[in-house]
């Protein structure tokens, strides 16, 4: 069993931080703001903390899109999403202790769209919003898987048990539980 506890950070104690890289050329993807900015309105929707700030912990959701137009009235264009979040990791060597920090993906959705260039910046949108949405539903579906399996854990005293609920109860939503 694999419990990512990154789950229960993005948008909680690691407010979102939207990223775009725009690799598209030739005209294909013309609606990049607009595209964030539904994105930004799905996430906010869902109740999931948002940060325009430069700096900070945050959980990084990054879309995108490689791709060129491929005559002068069509497109091919790769585009994903990914997330990640801070991810220490110790060792301790003797009496010191080394500490590294990387920001692994750990959920990520990807597709291929070809077409007309006339209409590619809305299908772009529309299949980024869905990627969303297929995000948000994961959030809340791990958060609940993952409480349920260190609820019947049988190698959890009750000790360990009411440790974990404690926590879940003061670190996140009620919503959640």
């Amino acid at each position: 069993m694999l419990a990512n506890l990154a789950w229960f950070q993005i948008g909680e104690n690691r407010p979102i931080k939207l990223e775009v890289i725009d690799e598209i050329s030739g005209g294909c993807w013309k609606s990049v703001e607009a595209t964030k900015n539904a994105i930004k309105l799905e996430l906010q929707r869902s109740n999931l903390a948002f940060s325009e700030e430069q700096n900070g912990t945050f959980a990084y959701v990054t879309l995108h899109g490689v791709g060129y137009e491929t005559s002068n009235y069509s497109c091919a264009v790769y585009i994903s999403m990914l997330v990640s979040t801070l991810s220490v990791e110790r060792t301790t060597l003797g009496d010191m202790e080394l500490r590294t920090g990387d920001f692994p993906t750990f959920w990520q959705q990807g597709a291929l769209l070809s077409g007309p260039k006339s209409d590619m910046s809305k299908r772009l949108k529309d299949k980024f919003v869905e990627m969303s949405q297929a995000l948000i539903l994961n959030i809340y579906e791990e958060r609940k898987r993952i409480r349920s399996d260190l609820a019947t854990h049988e190698t959890l005293t009750d000790m360990q048990r009411t440790v974990w609920e404690s926590y879940f109860n003061i670190m996140f939503k009620k919503e959640d539980n």
